[in-house]
C-alpha cells in the first residue's frame, strides 16, 4: 500500500537537504525542493564532499569515468552543475571543500561536522540521505549527523535515488537497461516490495523508536523541474547512463512519490496527523 502523502512546504519554511555529493539531492528529492521553493520556503541544498577546486590531483575513479582531468577540474565542473540544477530547482547551492572516499578513503567526523553545524542556523527540517544507505559517503554522513542531532527534533531522511531504484532492478544502471525490463521487474510482487524504504541496520541504533516514512506532495511542473535538474549534471549521466531518469521516475510511480521518513521519537517526528495518516497507509517502518 502507498505511504501517506505530505506537503513540506506547508509546515517547514527553512529547509536544508543534505547532498553528500554533487547531485545527490536533485536526484532523490528533485520535485520535492521544486514544491516547496514554489510555494515560497527557502531551500539550500548543502554539498559537504563537493572537492578542493584548486586541487591536481589525478581524478578519483569515478570522476575519471565522468570525464573529469583532475580532483579540481571535477570539483569546479561539478559545481558549475549544481548551480545550474539548483536554479531549475529554486533552492540555494552551498558547498563545504571535503572530498569523498574516491579520494581519502573517509573524513574525520571532527572536522566535517563543525562545518555542517554552522550552515544548519534557522533550518527547521533538516533532511539527509536515509535509505537505502548503499554508499559508504552516504552512510557514514547520515551516522555522523543522526549522532551529533540527536533529540534536535529537525532532523528527517530521505529515499535515496538511483541506490533506491538499484535495489528494485538491479545494477546495470551505467549500461541504461531497457525501460521495458524495469517496468516488468516494478510489476513483481516481490520487488515492488523491495521499494518500500526501512530503516537500515547501521542507523537504526540512533533511531531506536523506528521511522515513519510519507511521500512528499509534488505536482507535475515540480516532476518536469527535477527532470531538467537531472539533465543538468551532465557530467554524471556519463556514468550513471542516460536512462537513471526514467529509471528513477518508474520507481516513484510505484512507491507514490519521493520518499521521507520522520524518526519516531519524543521530540521529533511526523507533523499533527501526519503519523496516523501513515500508520493507516501502511508505511509504518521500523527496524
Amino acid at each position: 500500500m502507498k505511504p501517506a502523502p505530505l506537503d513540506l512546504s506547508t509546515r517547514y519554511r527553512r529547509i536544508v537537504v543534505i547532498s553528500p555529493h554533487l547531485d545527490d539531492a536533485a536526484l532523490s528529492l528533485g520535485a520535492t525542493i521544486a514544491h516547496a521553493a514554489r510555494a515560497g520556503a527557502r531551500v539550500t541544498v548543502l554539498t559537504p564532499l563537493s572537492g578542493e577546486v584548486d586541487s591536481d590531483d589525478p581524478p578519483g575513479r569515478w570522476d575519471r569515468d565522468c570525464g573529469w582531468s583532475s580532483a579540481g577540474d571535477a570539483a569546479r565542473g561539478r559545481r558549475q552543475e549544481d548551480v545550474a540544477a539548483c536554479e531549475l530547482l529554486g533552492a540555494t547551492p552551498e558547498w563545504l571543500p571535503f572530498r569523498d572516499v574516491d579520494y581519502t578513503g573517509g573524513e574525520r567526523n571532527d572536522d566535517v561536522w563543525p562545518a555542517i553545524e554552522a550552515r544548519l542556523a534557522g533550518a527547521d527540517l533538516v533532511l539527509i540521505p536515509g535509505f537505502p544507505l548503499d554508499h559508504l559517503d552516504h552512510g557514514w554522513l547520515s551516522e555522523l549527523l543522526l549522532e551529533r542531532m540527536a533529540g534536535d527534533g529537525r532532523v528527517a531522511l530521505y529515499v535515496e535515488q538511483p541506490y533506491a531504484n538499484v535495489r528494485v532492478v538491479g545494477r546495470g544502471y551505467r549500461l541504461g537497461p531497457l525501460l521495458g525490463t524495469a517496468r516488468l521487474a516494478l510489476r513483481e510482487p516481490r520487488l515492488r516490495r523491495r521499494q518500500v524504504p526501512r530503516l537500515e541496520a547501521r542507523i537504526a541504533p540512533l533511531l531506536p523508536d523506528g521511522v515513519d516514512w510519507v511521500v512528499s506532495v509534488a505536482d507535475r511542473p515540480d516532476r518536469a523541474l527535477k527532470r531538467r535538474a537531472i539533465e543538468a549534471y551532465a557530467s554524471q549521466l556519463e556514468g550513471l547512463g542516460r536512462q537513471v531518469a526514467p529509471r528513477i521516475r518508474l520507481y516513484e510511480r510505484g512507491w507514490g512519490g519521493e520518499g521521507i521518513g520522520f524518526p519516531r521519537t519524543p521530540s521529533a517526528g511526523l507533523p499533527s496527523g501526519a503519523g496516523a495518516a501513515a500508520g493507516s497507509a501502511g508505511s509504518r517502518s521500523g527496524s
